[in-house]
């Protein structure tokens, strides 16, 4: 089940947004008391200098809608998208990336390069036709390697025990990004170059180990400026209420907010200020694929296909269990609770408490075809890392969850899902990180063994399936509305830093 483990994301909560009072009174001073958001009763047109990403205008509503409504979800990104949605629903202090450059122009020029980048390296995608012979095979491969192990055609170098592949990316003439195979890609140099080296080692017999590293140049903006811009857009909701929050998003990041529209709507944004001056924040997102029908049809379709059966709960926590921020997501609605004070993550209740790791309690479920799978208690711990050159996080899969599969099969291949929680579990390093003699890097390290047995292969089979219906103009599609929300917000930002080239969207 490492499946469900690879695809988890971001998810969840349920149950309503209740105010917590400070410990010792039950009721809270005025300042401390919930700001909801008022009185709207339409929803909110956005700015028309936002109008000219999109074919038609775009209305994002700001008031609950009390109806029912199925649920919908994105599974093969959903964690990049809980980052991008976070970021952009906190993004409202004032140039927020002006870190990211030691002078106006500067911080510009590497807020665009930055996202540029992100965007370009979600698509739209071309591959080269060895690489699109050679990828359903390894992603059919991934929890059954012997597939794939002694498939000359997947690798570039067989050595041993050892697999390798290597595939370069980069922005290509037509507007697209060209990933390619490439046996002697260098290292990223220019903005949006990538490079994804992928390794199988067989172990022993039925079981492996996979390794891969993927790079992203980013352009000039340091490590330390990046993770400053993460803590201010934590940071930005803070002491502001609901109304404030919204008026800002409007203002300050149109196009983004226009981008994100066309699949979510802020339905309800209330906030708490503490007496600590930390600010608890509560939001309700709704989803409705119907608005993507227009520009995205597939991708629509796919989301309501694969979404209605699918729930997800993440739990923030410290290793005591105190919860430092809560998502969920069930019925078509997004739920997101956290507290922040100077952009740094805090208890939802009680003091501060300065935790120097954290970890994700996550449950989630699926249903494909006639079974529902999934886990709950699935722990994931997560551990800064802050050195002279990188900034990111050190993330372990160490401890096997409780499993949820048909037929009590879980008790039957104990061994096989035990396997790649063992010793250092599954790996996954994510940092920025500064190169030399060149451009800041995106780089993440993964690692995972894998024991293959007949379940294992059940589940691959169940997992492909999905994968089976992202076609090619699914996938496009997806890809392309992951990247207009990047490109969107980044342009957003770099337009509140302001300046004579920053265009019609300078700082307001």
């Amino acid at each position: 089940m490492t499946y469900a483990a690879l695809t988890t994301v971001a998810a969840l909560t349920d149950g309503p947004e209740t105010y917590m009072a400070p410990p010792g009174r039950a009721t809270p001073r005025r300042s401390e008391r919930p700001h909801d958001n008022g009185d709207a009763r339409s929803p909110v047109p956005l700015p028309r200098d936002c109008a000219p990403m999109h074919r038609r205008p775009v209305i994002v509503s700001v008031v609950h809608s009390p109806r029912p409504r199925r649920a919908a979800s994105i599974p093969a990104a959903a964690r990049a998208l809980f980052l991008l949605m976070l970021a952009a629903l906190t993004a409202c202090g004032p140039a927020a990336a002006a870190s990211l450059g030691e002078s106006p122009d500067a911080a510009r020029l590497n807020t665009r390069d930055f996202f540029r980048a992100l965007a370009l390296r979600l698509g739209p995608l071309t591959r080269s036709d060895q690489l699109k012979l050679i990828r359903p095979r390894y992603v059919r491969g991934s929890l059954m390697p012997s597939r794939v192990f002694d498939d000359s055609a997947v690798w570039t170098r067989r050595e041993g025990a050892m697999r390798t592949v290597v595939i370069a990316g980069g922005p290509a003439t037509d507007s697209r990004y060209l990933l390619d195979v490439r046996p002697d890609a260098p290292m990223p140099q220019g903005v949006g170059e990538s490079r994804h080296i992928m390794q199988l080692r067989r172990l022993e017999k039925h079981v492996y180990e996979w390794r891969s590293s993927d790079e992203l140049a980013v352009g000039d903006a340091t490590p330390a400026a990046l993770d400053v811009l993460r803590r201010r857009l934590l940071a930005s909701g803070e002491g502001r209420s609901g109304p404030e929050l919204r008026q800002l998003w409007l203002r300050g990041l149109p196009r983004a907010t226009a981008a994100l529209g066309r699949l979510f709507a802020a339905d309800s944004v209330t906030t708490t200020v503490l007496p600590d001056q930390s600010t608890l924040v509560a939001l309700r997102i709704s989803m409705d694929a119907t608005r993507l029908a227009a520009d995205l049809p597939d991708f629509a379709r796919w989301i309501d296909k694969y979404g209605a059966t699918s729930r997800y709960r993440m739990v923030l926590e410290d290793h005591a269990g105190t919860p430092y921020g809560l998502l969920s997501l069930a019925d078509r609605v997004i739920r997101i609770r956290l507290r922040t004070h100077g952009g740094v993550m805090q208890p939802l209740a009680g003091p501060a408490i300065d935790a120097d790791s954290l970890r994700l309690r996550v449950d989630l479920t699926s249903k494909g075809t006639v079974f529902t799978v999934g886990v709950s208690n699935l722990l994931v711990d997560v551990v800064p890392v802050r050195t002279a050159t990188e900034r990111g996080w050190a993330i372990h899969y160490r401890h096997e969850p409780e499993w949820h599969l048909p037929f009590a099969a879980d008790h039957l291949m104990r061994g096989a899902l035990s396997r790649p929680f063992a010793g250092d579990g599954i790996s996954t390093r994510l940092v920025a990180r500064s190169e030399p003699a060149g451009s800041t890097l995106i780089a993440r390290d993964f690692r995972m063994e894998v024991q293959e047995s007949a379940l294992v292969r059940w589940l691959s089979a169940f997992g492909s399936s999905a994968m089976s219906e992202v076609t090619v103009r699914v996938e496009q599609q997806k890809d392309r509305f992951f990247a207009d929300a990047l490109a969107a917000f980044g342009a957003d930002l770099a337009a509140q830093i302001g300046g004579t080239d920053a265009g019609s969207g300078t700082a307001r």
